[in-house]
């Protein structure tokens, strides 16, 4: 079980520098980054539609840690018990066949 548990750390720090990595290659190469124009919402928007733009943000915020945390608690269901068939291919149920693919079962 504690080896199980160091697979799921590894795996969840691992996504964590890919999206380190990612945020890497697409900084601005000068690394200046361009920040926005002040600009007054009411002189776009009525005051009725930034109310409810601000009704609105509460909530979408709520959803995206919700699903932030559901994707999480999914990566790591699937790497503590791996379904029956991502063991059978990796080669997880038999013994010593994981071994043999030692890339496909890290995935």
């Amino acid at each position: 079980m504690h080896r199980r548990w160091s697979l799921a750390v590894l795996a969840l720090l691992a996504a964590g520098l890919v999206a380190e990595l990612g945020v890497l290659l697409f900084w601005p190469p000068d690394g200046q980054v361009v920040g926005p124009d002040p600009v007054r919402a009411a002189e776009f928007f009525t005051p009725a539609q930034i109310a409810r733009a601000a009704d609105y943000r509460g909530p979408q915020f709520a959803l995206y840690l919700v699903g932030t945390a559901l994707q999480l608690l999914a990566l790591t269901l699937v790497l503590l018990r791996p379904p029956r068939l991502l063991r059978r291919l990796t080669g997880a149920d038999q013994a010593g066949e994981g071994a043999r693919r030692p890339l496909l079962r890290a995935a």
